[in-house]
């Protein structure tokens, strides 16, 4: 997944599980962990600008 010039990947989604908690980004650890990466929901779940807030903090190495 993209967001801006950089990309995030399966391990900074479990990042954000693991440093966030589920009112910063609204996910589980399903949505990260799936069997069918092509269900809409989900992809539209780790796109929400919730997460994208998280990444954006990660990337800022702002103390989260």
């Amino acid at each position: 997944m993209f967001w801006g010039k950089h990309m995030a990947n399966k391990n900074h989604m479990l990042l954000v599980l693991e440093f966030f908690n589920k009112d910063q980004h609204g996910l589980l650890e399903e949505d990260i962990n799936v069997k069918d990466k092509k269900k809409i929901p989900i992809v539209q779940q780790i796109t929400f600008p919730k997460v994208r807030k998280c990444f954006e903090v990660i990337d800022e190495g702002t103390q989260f």
